[in-house]
């Protein structure tokens, strides 16, 4: 597969992640007190607006998770990517596409905080170690936690790391 046919593959599969997250969050209730009946017939109630606020921090970390997955498997598909930090997986990057990738200058911090997160997710079940905590300011031992802001900016990150991709190598 050359880089081209990766962009418009890896692309294709971000759109569809993204629909489905946009497309769970239409269900989740706006007012409290209210009902949520699943389609099992489970009557979900929900007292408060806080517990709201809960299920789209699980839809969100969910999505997370597969945004995650999707983004490394393809990376695979590209290069061997080093997830230590920004700087080696722009390395790994440049190693496959051609050295002259480049991300956007204010991209690479973000990236940076992406590669802590998967790191915590993928090495300390979702909770935060000490790199975690100190690249990203978060408490050390808490659970990493998304909302739809949040998601959605990391969304918009790998669509312009594939838009760096597609300008070193264009169809």
């Amino acid at each position: 597969m050359n880089a081209s046919e990766w962009c418009n593959e890896t692309e294709r599969l971000l759109d569809l992640c993204r629909s489905s997250f946009e497309l769970s969050l239409l269900g989740l209730p706006v007012l409290s007190p209210c009902q949520l009946r699943l389609p099992d017939g489970t009557l979900l109630v929900f007292d408060d607006l806080v517990q709201v606020d809960r299920l789209e921090r699980e839809i969100a970390d969910a999505f997370f998770l597969r945004l995650k997955g999707l983004i490394e498997a393809q990376l695979k598909r590209l290069c061997t990517p080093n997830w230590e930090n920004s700087s080696t997986l722009i390395k790994s990057i440049r190693e496959s596409v051609g050295s002259t990738f480049m991300l956007l200058h204010e991209d690479v911090i973000p990236l940076g905080q992406f590669c802590a997160i998967r790191n915590a997710i993928a090495h300390c079940d979702g909770r935060v170690d000490q790199g975690t905590s100190s690249r990203l300011h978060l408490e050390l031992g808490t659970d990493v936690w998304m909302d739809r802001r949040t998601l959605r900016n990391w969304f918009g990150l790998c669509r312009r790391l594939i838009i760096a991709v597609r300008n070193v190598c264009p169809s």
